[in-house]
């Protein structure tokens, strides 16, 4: 565990950089999942091989958000915030490819486009070089290496529920969602395993943070499920009131509101 002296500013910002670290990491896997599990398909069904076009996809941006990681383990921050907006210019690209209209529509691009906006926030504060890489320590890096593992990894394992019977391919849905939530429960656990070897001052920013890019994330989802609050019809564009819109950054100020609350009471004004 890394100790820091008293610069509540300073504290903030290295939890920032935490953050930012953590989401380049999961970035990362993220975008390397679709063609794991293609090429995971391809071996088990090889006449269903998509693995190529998978790659095509996502690939760019598992190489942009890949080298945002390196940089900001050997400490290139230019580097790493060149290829962390690099990464939104490719999100946005990628997310407004198949909508006439060039708008992100749908929770999950509208999501992911946050994500990345703030992946590239963090990876572009001012932290001193190697800074959250010092935070964590060899096996916090560890613990959270093998998180973005486990997260492609499970979509390895993906294929091998589904089952042939002549032409066709089927799987019981409880697999899919036992291993779904098998793989968010290691990855969790991993990564508040790493949090917890960081200084006390820094890992409590650390999860207000988290929490309030969680609440921002949730929210959209609540506002655009199926039969909620806006009628949701495939658009988060189609929501009925535009009210609603306010329900994220609503949820991410109260979020960062009690976080800062309580951040006062145990700490005291100086935190």
């Amino acid at each position: 565990m890394q100790h820091v002296p008293c610069r509540p500013g300073r504290w903030w910002t290295d939890a920032a950089a935490t953050v930012g670290l953590v989401s380049a990491v999961l970035l990362t896997a993220r975008y390397a999942r679709p063609p794991v599990t293609d090429a995971a398909w391809s071996l088990r069904f090889p006449e269903s091989s998509s693995a190529p076009n998978a790659f095509a996809g996502t690939g760019p941006r598992i190489v942009i958000w890949a080298l945002v990681v390196i940089a900001a383990v050997a400490g290139w921050r230019l580097i790493a915030v060149i290829g962390g907006w690099g990464g939104v210019l490719a999100e946005v690209a990628a997310a407004s490819a198949n909508e006439p209209s060039g708008l992100a529509k749908s929770p999950e691009e509208v999501s992911a486009v946050i994500l990345v906006l703030i992946a590239a926030t963090a990876v572009s504060m001012p932290a001193p070089r190697r800074r959250a890489v010092t935070l964590l320590g060899r096996r916090g890096m560890v613990l959270i290496a093998v998180a973005g593992l486990a997260g492609v990894g499970g979509s390895a394992v993906e294929p091998l529920l589904w089952t042939q019977q002549g032409e066709d391919v089927t799987v019981d849905d409880r697999l899919l969602n036992l291993l779904a939530a098998g793989t968010y429960a290691v990855v969790i656990g991993l990564l508040v395993a790493a949090i917890a070897r960081i200084d006390p001052v820094i890992r409590r920013r650390t999860v207000v943070l988290a929490a309030v890019i969680a609440a921002f994330l949730a929210s959209i989802r609540v506002m655009s499920g199926p039969g909620r609050l806006g009628g949701f019809s495939g658009s988060l564009l189609d929501i009925g009131s535009p009210a609603w819109w306010l329900l994220p950054p609503a949820a991410s100020a109260v979020c960062l509101a009690t976080g800062v609350v309580l951040l006062l009471a145990r700490e005291g004004p100086a935190g």
